[in-house]
């Protein structure tokens, strides 16, 4: 195709040279040798005569029977025309658009080298609440005169104190705008945790202890606005493996004031596969080296917006 273009332009040294590159080409990577029609418009343009007709010629894997080869009734031209020049132009500009086209079709239907990220965040997408074993059946604390329900706290404290922990956070992210054909490659639940210190009661915490944050995940329907220590639960405080997952997601540890990030990959997964499963997430402190550990932690009502707790997912576009 080359050759026949360049020799159209009237550049024969281009066509002579673009034969070479193809023998050689063929014969170090295939080990056989040019098309018997190659090799006959080869031998053409070396002796001068006219161009075998590209129409009619046949690309034969052996040697053409006899007559089957016709000749074109342009003789080759001294002189670039202006014309030919113009077709192989054309040629090489539609060579161009297909190779566009092919990068085109790569983007659109393989996986971007780069994963997007879509955030969940804020309290239109985002609810959780506060359970305590303190007061099992409560919606609120009972002493506060305005009875504040606990899902619309900004900030609600995890507690560790031997035996266990006496309090949980409930948290569900709303995935319904998450793109529908994406592919999720990775997913993490990040939570802002402060050192709690109080210094005017009895037995004051003056300092931070280090304790292990677990995520888990919820396997029972809840709403915000009806949910304690209590209910909907099969027994308070959740019952492992029935009202949630007894293995966690992740853990990390803290020791002081830190963002805590969970990959929790596995569960939205879960949640994407089947949105009716998807019932959120429960945080506690697990465990604390010195028995004792105390923090705050901001909720999605938080006034400060970069304090909320958010999920943020990974993914590629199919």
């Amino acid at each position: 195709m080359l050759m026949r273009l360049y020799i159209l332009s009237g550049d024969r040294q281009a066509a002579l040279q673009q034969f070479e590159k193809c023998q050689e080409l063929l014969r170090r990577e295939l080990n056989v040798e040019p098309m018997p029609a190659t090799r006959e418009l080869h031998r053409a343009i070396l002796e001068g005569r006219p161009l075998p007709d590209a129409t009619m010629m046949p690309a034969w894997s052996v040697a053409p029977p006899a007559g089957a080869a016709t000749l074109a009734d342009l003789p080759i031209a001294a002189s670039p025309a202006p014309g030919r020049r113009r077709l192989l132009l054309l040629a090489l500009a539609a060579a161009a658009m297909v190779v566009l086209a092919l990068a085109a079709l790569t983007w659109i239907f393989l996986p971007s080298s780069s994963p997007e990220s879509f955030v969940i965040a804020g309290p239109a997408n985002v609810k959780d609440t506060w359970i305590t074993e303190q007061y099992p059946n409560d919606l609120y604390w009972p002493e506060d005169p305005d009875r504040t329900p606990y899902e619309k706290y900004s900030r609600v404290h995890l507690q560790f104190y031997k035996p266990r922990p006496p309090d949980r956070v409930v948290i569900q992210f709303d995935l319904g705008q998450f793109p529908a054909t994406a592919q999720v490659t990775q997913a993490a639940f990040q939570i802002h945790l402060e050192t709690w210190i109080e210094l005017e009661v009895a037995g004051a915490l003056t300092q931070s202890y280090p304790a292990q944050v677990s995520v888990f995940q919820i396997l029972t329907p809840w709403r915000a606005e009806m949910t304690t220590f209590s209910q909907p639960w099969t027994q308070p405080g959740l019952q492992p493996g029935v009202d949630f997952n007894a293995d966690p997601l992740d853990t990390q540890v803290i020791t002081a004031t830190a963002w805590l990030k969970f990959d929790v990959t596995e569960a939205v997964l879960d949640w994407l596969r089947d949105p009716q499963t998807n019932h959120g997430l429960m945080i506690e402190i697990t465990s604390a080296p010195e028995d004792i550990a105390h923090y705050w932690v901001d909720l999605t009502d938080q006034g400060a917006a970069i304090l909320r707790p958010y999920l943020q997912i990974s993914y590629r576009k199919r």
